[in-house]
This record gives C-alpha cells, structure tokens and sequence, in this order.
C-alpha cells in the first residue's frame, strides 16, 4: 500500500500495548522477524514496541534499529519512535533529526520533543526561542494536555541548571 494507505492504517498503533519480546512464544517472533525482514512495517513497528518494552540497552539498541526501518517508510509515527527509542538510549543528535522529521510532518509529539531538545540543547545549540514555540504550538494542539505548564516549568528549570 501507498504512505499514505499506510498512516490510516496504523493509526496510533505506536500507543498499541504489544507486551515485551520476554513474553512472546519463538515461532510468534520468528514470524514477525520473516515479516520485518520483508519490510513489513507494522511488524518493524511491533518489533520496536515489543524489544524497547524490555527496557535492557541491547533490547533498546534492537528497538531502535527496528524502528529506524520503520521511520524510514516516512510514517509519522514509527519517525517518532525512532526518535523517542533514540533520546532514551541517549543518542541525541540522531534523536533530534527525528523529531525535525516529525515536526517538518507536522507531528505534534516531535514538535514538542523538538522544543525539548533546543531548550535543553540536546542534539543541537540551545535555542530557547525556537524550543519556547515548538513547545507552545504542541501545547495549542494538545489543549487537555494535563500538566504542561509543570512541565515546562520542570524543562525551563533544567535548561538553567538546576533540577
């Protein structure tokens, strides 16, 4: 199917509870492997879900690699994954040219993970006046978004230094 078949068709599928790799039984892994290795999207998706759900570096290394693949399809939300797969396992040059992806789609969570890594100077020279809109237009898009203002405070706070 087109890109485009592609993001309807997996409409938050990011947000899908898929469980840990741990949890799965061999053959269900072997196949979503043989899937991936096809360049099965959803299954790249799973697989970066399923490994990043381990919580272990090599699990997360794994997660990464396979939501790259899937990022690479130009799908909004797998680019997201990647980036936010990257910003944990602290790679942030290459979490920031995920989010810069994201936000140039106009993906509402790389735009504000975007405004965190200008403000925080991850990936990137510190440019708060570029973090500050980044963040406000997330935030505009995401109006009941609980707590953003705590949040901001708590990002605002680190950027001078302080916990």
């Amino acid at each position: 199917g087109s890109a485009k078949e592609m993001d309807e068709s997996s409409l938050n599928v990011v947000n899908f509870a898929f469980g840990n790799i741990g949890d799965r039984l061999p053959e269900e892994v072997a196949e979503l492997n043989r899937r991936a290795d096809c360049g099965e999207y959803l299954a790249l998706i799973e697989l970066a879900v399923a490994y990043a759900d381990e919580n272990s570096v090599q699990n997360m290394e794994r997660a990464y690699r396979f939501a790259s693949r899937a990022a690479d399809t130009g799908n909004a939300e797998a680019v997201y994954l990647a980036g936010k797969i990257a910003y944990l396992l602290r790679r942030y040059d290459a979490a920031f040219s995920w989010f810069e992806m994201g936000a140039s789609m106009k993906d509402t969570d790389c735009e504000f993970m975007l405004g965190v890594c200008y403000v925080l100077g991850q990936g990137c020279s510190v440019d708060l006046r570029k973090g500050e809109v980044l963040l406000t237009r997330a935030y505009k898009k995401n109006v009941g978004v609980d707590g953003f203002s705590e949040l901001m405070e708590k990002i605002y706070q680190k950027a001078a230094g302080g916990e």
